[in-house]
């Protein structure tokens, strides 16, 4: 029974089973040691290396890991020091990580980055009017009332700058998930880290596309990347709940 009760062993009898078990261990360890070496030095993962710049350099939000080759595995295990070489491939590409991780750590200018505010409306949130999965996937809703918007509507809004701050972008996951999202004027000027804020609820829709609270909210993430379409969104669908913006 775990854990032992101090009074099973008197302090004599810990003593010896210690020491019988001391000699045992550093037996087995000197002869692991004597036919396989000690434990060899191995190079970081990508993981590794990541977590490694983003604590030096104070950049909790870095990401360079899918600059890196795949780390190999053997086991199931990507630790393995075996089957973590360096070829010049790899060591190239860890040269190229550092250098964009400190080009994001290191100011670019004498002058500290002017501090922009950016607030996008609902209608400006997709360039388009529907998205995959049909009008049940996402819809613009207004007092809780499906808003039936053209992409001919959005294009006229958008030409006259005409927004109604009240409406609102119904989604829903479907069999199309996940969806792409590209937010309508704003693009990023250069590479750097961005606070991104959602005003959201969480809703039910009826059968009238009309809206109502949902009985429970379910998480949704959010992850920024390059532009992409339906043809490579497989590597965003298989992370699960991500909206790809």
């Amino acid at each position: 029974e775990m854990p032992p009760d101090r009074k099973d062993l008197s302090q004599a009898d810990r003593a010896l089973l210690l020491k019988k078990l001391s000699q045992s261990l550093q037996a087995a360890d000197a002869a692991q040691v004597a036919l396989h070496g000690r434990g060899p030095l191995r190079r970081l993962t990508r993981d590794e290396f990541e977590q490694n710049l983003r604590d030096m350099l104070a950049l909790p939000h870095l990401d360079i890991r899918d600059l890196l080759p795949q780390d190999r595995e053997q086991q199931h295990c990507n630790k393995v020091a075996e089957v973590l070489d360096m070829s010049r491939i790899q060591l190239d590409a860890y040269l190229e990580a550092a250098d964009q991780a400190l080009r994001q750590a290191v100011a670019s200018g004498m002058q500290p980055r002017t501090r922009e505010q950016h607030h996008l409306p609902a209608t400006r949130m997709f360039q388009t009017a529907e998205t995959f999965g049909g009008r049940e996937a996402m819809f613009y809703a207004k007092d809780s009332q499906m808003v039936p918007l053209s992409g001919g509507d959005l294009a006229r809004m958008r030409k006259e700058n005409r927004h109604d701050p009240e409406m609102e972008l119904a989604i829903f996951r479907s069999a199309s998930w996940p969806y792409y999202g590209y937010p309508d004027v704003f693009k990023a000027r250069e590479a750097g880290a961005y606070r991104i804020r959602f005003s959201a609820r969480a809703v039910r829709q009826l059968r009238d596309f009309s809206l109502r609270p949902a009985w429970d909210s379910i998480p949704m993430n959010f992850r920024a990347r390059k532009q992409s379409g339906a043809d490579v969104s497989g590597d965003v669908r298989v992370t699960g709940e991500t909206f790809d913006i």
